[in-house]
């Protein structure tokens, strides 16, 4: 929803929704959540070098955004998204470790 603000502690909104039985609210929210990781990884992964030290712990804190999403929709029963949060976690996480190993 649009009142919602985005961050963190929203996961945390999406689960009670979907917990209480607000299934649509809740994955309203997720989706939201989606869309929100979705661009800052992209937006985050674009530095190499130098920049992409400077910007790490950004990275860093949109990894484990992605990581908590999937867990909220493994917990609640949301296989789609579930797989779709896996995917971005697992892709970002991959190019990350490549490039730390160097």
């Amino acid at each position: 929803p649009e009142s919602v603000p985005y961050n963190y502690f929203t996961l945390a909104i999406a689960d009670a929704y979907l917990q209480a039985g607000a299934t649509d609210k809740g994955l309203e929210v997720l989706e939201g959540m989606f869309g929100i990781i979705s661009q800052n990884l992209e937006y985050f992964f674009r530095f190499e070098g130098r920049k992409a030290l400077m910007v790490d712990d950004m990275r860093k804190h949109y990894l484990s955004m992605a990581h908590e999403l999937k867990e909220t929709a493994r917990r609640n029963a949301q296989a789609e998204l579930r797989d779709r949060s896996d995917k971005l976690f697992n892709d970002y996480y991959e190019i990350y470790l490549m490039q730390i190993s160097y």
